[in-house]
């Protein structure tokens, strides 16, 4: 294992990023719901209370995502040091507005996945399959957008992400604005494939024919962690407190 010291820096809607105490390398501690997290006197926190000056030491393999800021997914621990105070970040601040833009609240809530196979651990980012988004204006009063799009069937596959897993994977589900709850269905790409194949196209076919099943999924310090496994068809409806989006990608066998 490796271990390194880093100072928080935490940005809006809960995103965190470290900044490498001996190179002064920011990173993003990717997929942390798993991880163990130690406050200051010892007892064990989740990576909401981690604040901005606080000093830590990271845990984990080593492994950095090639990306800027880095991604660091293979955290297995992290113990606060130092508690230090957000004036001790705020020489950070105009990169932290580089790497976590303020969000336009018009915008529907983002989707990342992250998953490990047996060669590296992957992101992919979902393609948004509709929503229903308000909007509070300057003078209090709320507009509410709906998208209207497909059901998930009657995407066409080859223009889906594709999470590449030879069985069974766990995954992580991060999102840019916290949801308050989420959930997972997915159908089969067989079976859609053969409908496709007796109507003509994606668009003809009948979704509500085909066979849904909910996927088991937990929704664990703003992230939903679920399995996916290959030949499938999956969809995220996540609900926010500005509304509900749904997310799809595909596991072709």
């Amino acid at each position: 294992m490796f271990e390194s010291t880093a100072m928080v820096v935490a940005g809006a809607n809960g995103s965190l990023l470290f900044i490498d105490q001996d190179n002064g390398t920011p990173y993003v501690p990717t997929a942390i719901a798993d991880a163990q997290v130690i406050g200051l006197s010892g007892e064990v926190i989740v990576p909401a209370e981690l604040a901005s000056g606080n000093v830590v030491r990271v845990t984990g393999n080593g492994i950095m995502l090639e990306s800027y800021p880095g991604q660091y997914p293979g955290i297995s621990k992290i113990e606060v040091m130092e508690e230090g105070s957000p004036e001790d970040a705020a020489q950070y601040n105009e990169l932290i507005a580089q790497v976590f833009p303020e969000k336009d609240p018009s915008e529907p809530a983002q989707c990342t996945l992250t998953y490990r196979t047996d060669l590296a651990v992957v992101s992919l980012a979902p393609v948004q399959n509709g929503w229903t988004w308000t909007v509070t204006r300057a003078d209090g009063t709320g507009q509410t957008v709906i998208a209207d799009v497909p059901h998930p069937a009657q995407l066409v596959r080859d223009e889906l992400p594709d999470a590449v897993v030879s069985a069974a994977t766990d995954v992580t589900a991060g999102f840019d604005v916290l949801p308050s709850a989420a959930t997972v269905t997915r159908w089969s790409e067989d079976e859609i494939a053969a409908a496709v194949e007796a109507h003509g196209s994606e668009q003809e076919i009948d979704s509500a024919a085909l066979s849904e099943e909910q996927v088991d999924a937990t929704v664990e310090n703003g992230e939903l962690v679920f399995t996916i496994e290959p030949g499938w068809r999956y969809r995220i409806e996540a609900t926010f407190d500005a509304g509900t989006v749904a997310y799809v990608f595909t596991t072709r066998s």
